[in-house]
């Protein structure tokens, strides 16, 4: 790391560190086992660590993260550069937690969901001939829709 890459949390370390080995966090997590912590550390703890300044982790966890990448829990806090006076951290989706990162792409992917199952409905009242299709109906022809509204009082 250089003084132009400048890190500000132990988070920033291990991300950076994760990175520079081309580890996903899942990979990260697995070598946490390999080196010799028993359950190892989970990725939404790795995740958290990284994206939120504020999370509270244990040195047993810190130390298991400092021995997959051969280094101590006290080299991993080592190597965080404190902001320089007056440093304003610029808000980043990065800031937010987790699980509203996730939330927010599980609604995204229901929506996306929702608006295909809607287009495939469409498609099949057009095939059954219960709506008009997107050109409309001819003159003088009613879809099936239309003959049942008709019909009702």
């Amino acid at each position: 790391m250089t003084t132009d890459d400048p890190v500000f949390t132990v988070g920033d370390v291990i991300r950076k560190l994760r990175k520079a080995k081309h580890w996903s966090i899942r990979q990260l997590a697995a070598e946490t086992k390999l080196g010799g912590t028993a359950e190892g550390v989970g990725r939404m703890t790795i995740s958290a660590i990284e994206h939120n300044p504020a999370h509270n982790y244990e040195k047993e966890t810190l130390d298991a993260l400092a021995r997959a990448f051969g280094k101590t829990g006290a080299e991993l806090e080592a190597m965080v550069t404190p902001p320089p006076k007056g440093h304003q951290r610029r808000a980043s989706d990065s800031d937010l937690a987790p699980e509203w990162v996730a939330f927010t792409r599980r609604v995204m992917r229901l929506n996306r969901l929702a608006q295909s199952v809607l287009q495939m409905t469409a498609v099949a009242f057009e095939d059954a001939g219960a709506i008009r299709p997107q050109g409309g109906t001819p003159e003088g022809e009613s879809s099936a829709v239309d003959r049942a509204l008709s019909s009702t009082p």
